[in-house]
């Protein structure tokens, strides 16, 4: 019976709720994640690489920036034709529950090293280019919602500005910021 009502609720969400809660079961899901797996392995997986407030020199952080841009511009891309589907519902919800793992996993690795400075080494890492992917997957995600699926070329490409943008951010910006305060 209550499994019942749950799928009547469920059935009446809009997508906007929709997508809150693929976000929020993927918050769950990443935190339960990255607790079970326990911290030293969480740790070495997430941040085993170049880590915010690494420093690194001009040509390698230059070539960071071309290698982050094309992943970048690649996810835009898949983001894109995922909205151009008759499954783009399903497939954003997908992608907002990987976005509440990925978002929960870090916070929960940075909490496990900081301490309560967690969530502000959180913000410091990831603030200045997740405003930017944020905004991008946000049109993406309204495009997706619409009945008509129409091919926005010139708004794209606008996307992918902000992609550019949140990649510099990304590589140059959040680093400085990272390191001014941890």
């Amino acid at each position: 019976m209550k499994l019942r009502r749950l799928r009547m609720e469920m059935r009446s969400l809009n997508y906007q709720d929709w997508l809150l809660v693929c976000f929020i079961l993927g918050v769950v899901g990443g935190t339960a994640a990255a607790h079970f797996f326990g911290g030293q392995t969480v740790k070495a997986q997430v941040l085993g690489g170049m880590g915010p407030g690494s420093s690194v020199d001009g040509a390698v952080r230059q070539a960071l920036f071309w290698q982050v841009l094309r992943l970048r511009f690649a996810q835009l891309a898949v983001g894109w034709l995922m909205g151009l589907t008759v499954y783009s519902a399903v497939l954003f919800g997908l992608a907002a529950v990987w976005g509440g793992v990925t978002v929960a996993v870090v916070m929960s690795v940075l909490t496990s090293q900081k301490g309560l400075l967690g969530l502000p080494a959180f913000l410091c890492s990831m603030a200045p280019q997740g405003v930017c992917y944020a905004l991008a997957w946000a049109v993406l995600a309204m495009w997706a919602g619409k009945q008509e699926k129409k091919i926005r070329l010139a708004p794209f490409g606008l996307l992918l500005l902000v992609g550019a943008l949140g990649t510099f951010l990304e590589v140059y910006a959040s680093p400085a910021l990272y390191g001014l305060w941890f």
